[in-house]
């Protein structure tokens, strides 16, 4: 949203497009829209449901709060603000979301001086899988499972960075499967004021998408 609070979008949806093949030639789809058929995602790791429920959610937090923590943890009497705390670190016995492990044990203690590792000055966490029947590609799963950072810099002295929201998304092979031909993409659905009056385009050197409108009508 640009300027902020002026209800004027870019992106009206976006998302992660994934597919390959197995060895015995099926092929293997995890696609997401507007969510108008299905779904081929869910939110949370490859859990149980009442687990997953729980992982409904993102995870916020500022550069500036890690910052502080880091200043005054030893400080008799400081509070652990509260998204220090509830940062995903771990997950069962393995590292969930980047964390700096003080004591190097593995397990995220924000008690014990860890703290959350983010890019960028604020960054949110997300995870999701796709262990879930496709009702949106109708296509089979690949039980894959995808942890995700979008993070953005405060830069007013420059303002292609501080303009710019970058996501991040790591994507773990759950499956026993070893994929042939995988193709990875970003679905997104630009709407630049009117929604019927976009072009796109692409700048091959520069690796780049854009999306313009195509009249003054708007």
């Amino acid at each position: 949203e640009v300027p902020a609070g002026s209800g004027k979008n870019s992106v009206f949806a976006s998302g992660l497009w994934i597919g390959g093949m197995d060895p015995g030639g099926s092929l293997h789809t995890a696609c997401q829209t507007y969510k108008q058929t299905g779904n081929d995602f869910v939110a949370g790791p490859k859990v149980n449901m009442a687990v997953t429920a729980n992982m409904n959610k993102v995870w916020k937090i500022s550069q500036s709060v890690i910052d502080n923590f880091v200043a005054n943890f030893s400080t008799v009497g400081f509070t652990i603000p509260q998204e220090i705390l509830d940062w995903p670190g771990n997950y069962g016995n393995a590292v969930f979301a980047p964390f700096f492990d003080m004591n190097n044990n593995g397990v995220y203690e924000p008690s014990s001086g860890d703290y959350p590792s983010i890019k960028g000055d604020q960054a949110i966490y997300f995870v999701f899988n796709d262990n879930t029947s496709h009702t949106e590609s109708n296509g089979l799963p690949m039980d894959i499972e995808v942890h995700g950072m979008a993070y953005a810099f405060n830069s007013p002295n420059f303002p292609e960075l501080n303009n710019t929201i970058f996501v991040e998304q790591r994507i773990k092979n759950n499956s026993a499967i070893s994929y042939d031909s995988t193709y990875i993409s970003l679905w997104n659905d630009f709407d630049i004021g009117n929604s019927i009056d976009d072009f796109i385009g692409t700048d091959v050197l520069k690796n780049m998408l854009f999306a313009y409108n195509s009249d003054s009508l708007d």
